[in-house]
């Protein structure tokens, strides 16, 4: 086994490769345009709302704007069904109700990619330990890897709600770490926010960009960003072996 060359010929550094969930694993931002514009759907035919374009706007803006520990801006919170709802005077639905229709409506779209898939069973066939490090409610991780059966492929997983500490939070990182049970150097973090996953290169961890998903209108956390040790347009095996062996001092290039 190895990433292309013999393990025998090279001394291995990197033994374990972390992935951020939200717009690295999962197009979240794809996946809430199409849940929240659903639920539009729904609150228009049970005349809930008259404007469906206008509830996506102040939903959008109040989502935006809540900061509260631990918020999962993909999977919704009460709190933002009760604001909007107030905000547009809507007193005929229960905003619990439409919360759990709109996660309905994210789990019956969420799917894994297959190249995604593909490239994250090879690394387990490399012998590298799979950690999942996500600023998440616990119930959205979980009803992912519910959709996706990917449960058995990883280690370790590791959720700002149940953790309590978010990234970019240095402690997270090193927390982390230890729970992996690898040195900052043996350990690639992948996730799609320069300033959240970044911040793993305080803790020493190399970090790499995924560019598939990325974009500033899903980064919510505050902080500096950080410049990637390597980009990856999308996670492939070519993508990941490529990378492997630019980062991995042992590897041949």
């Amino acid at each position: 086994k190895g990433f292309g060359y013999p393990l025998a010929s090279r001394l291995r550094v990197i033994r374990a490769c972390a992935f951020d969930l939200g717009n690295t694993l999962s197009n979240d931002l794809a996946l809430y345009d199409q849940a929240l514009a659903e639920l539009a759907d729904w609150l228009l035919e049970r005349g809930a709302v008259d404007d469906r374009e206008r509830f996506i706007r102040v939903f959008e803006r109040v989502n935006r704007e809540t900061e509260i520990p631990y918020v999962s801006h993909t999977f919704g919170e009460l709190s933002m069904f009760r604001a909007a709802f107030a905000e547009l005077g809507m007193q005929n639905t229960d905003p619990a109700e439409a919360l759990e229709r709109y996660r309905l409506l994210v789990r019956r779209h969420t799917a894994l990619d297959a190249e995604i898939r593909r490239a994250l069973s090879w690394l387990r066939e490399q012998d590298v330990r799979l950690a999942l490090l996500s600023n998440e409610r616990t119930a959205r991780v979980q009803a992912w890897f519910q959709a996706t059966g990917t449960r058995a492929l990883f280690d370790v997983v590791f959720v700002s709600e149940s953790e309590g500490v978010e990234k970019p939070d240095l402690r997270y990182f090193t927390a982390a770490l230890e729970r992996i049970g690898v040195a900052p150097q043996e350990l690639l973090m992948f996730g799609d926010n320069p300033i959240a996953d970044g911040a793993c290169k305080r803790a020493g961890i190399p970090f790499v960009h995924v560019t598939a998903f990325s974009t500033n209108r899903w980064y919510f956390e505050r902080g500096d960003t950080e410049e990637p040790d390597a980009v990856l347009a999308a996670i492939t095996i070519t993508g990941l072996r490529s990378c492997i062996a630019q980062l991995d001092p042992g590897g041949r290039r």
